[in-house]
């Protein structure tokens, strides 16, 4: 069995949306979590805590890359390059890891 390495499925969302939209989704997805959990045990201050959590990194994402054009290609060159980082666990034997 083959196990994925961190950084792809950070990296996946980017090359099947497209770099801005990409990171629009990984944004949402970690607000989204939050979000999640205090719907299911009905904690309204948790919600609000998840949707200002999105807000606040997609602005100061967008405050980012706006000041800096090249950001969001050093992040996406980052996260290609992690793969070198983060160890590939279960690979031993067979594929020579």
């Amino acid at each position: 069995m083959r196990v994925e390495p961190v950084y792809q499925s950070l990296v996946r969302p980017i090359v099947f949306f497209g770099i801005e939209r990409g990171l629009l989704f990984i944004i949402a997805t970690i607000g989204m979590v939050p979000f999640a959990a205090g719907l299911i045990i009905q904690n309204f201050l948790l919600m609000g805590f998840a949707v200002a959590l999105t807000l606040g990194l997609g602005v100061a994402g967008a405050v980012v890359s706006a000041r800096n054009p090249r950001f969001v290609d050093f992040l996406v060159e980052s996260l290609g390059q992690a793969r070198y980082l983060v160890p590939r666990a279960g690979l031993r034997g067979r594929d020579g890891v």
